[in-house]
């Protein structure tokens, strides 16, 4: 039987974010207060929207939306991980504190992508939007510039 989640704070990729923001919230504390209002003040915009990403896509109650937040959620991980490395250069933090919040950034990437793919996994909308299929049942491709217009165009003709 499978559990029921019943919100996202029960989302194991959200409490692990959660973890994560808080210890990259301690971690500014080291840092010089004439960083607050430039590299503290942009750590802690970047790691709070990863947790913030996790429940608005949630929340849109459709696959596609969710996997659009969770995408944005990368970036967030990834400027926050960028984020911590300034401060490293900068020598406010140590190698070993660095590596440590590496080690949790891969962790929460890797569960990142994963739900992104349980998440195209159990979207029935989302293989329908890659792929289309004509009377003939020859496949057509969906090609991203004309993603927007919904158009698609055979695999051996080349895109426009």
């Amino acid at each position: 039987m499978e559990a029921v989640i019943s919100g996202f704070e029960f989302l194991d990729i959200w409490k692990k974010a959660r973890l994560f923001r808080i210890m990259i919230i301690d971690l500014c504390k080291k840092i010089p207060r004439e960083e607050n209002f430039r590299l503290i003040d942009q750590i802690k915009r970047s790691s709070r929207s990863v947790t913030a990403d996790i429940a608005e896509g949630y929340g849109r109650f459709h696959y596609l939306d969710n996997i659009k937040f969770c995408r944005d959620d990368r970036g967030s991980l990834n400027e926050t991980f960028d984020h911590m490395t300034v401060a490293f250069d900068e020598k406010y933090i140590t190698e070993d504190q660095l590596a440590q919040h590496k080690q949790q950034f891969e962790k929460i990437l890797r569960l990142l992508n994963g739900y992104i793919g349980y998440l195209k996994k159990n979207s029935p909308s989302y293989s329908s939007l890659l792929t289309c299929f004509n009377p003939l049942n020859q496949p057509y491709v969906l090609h991203h510039s004309l993603h927007r217009k919904r158009h698609c165009h055979h695999n051996s003709e080349s895109p426009r």
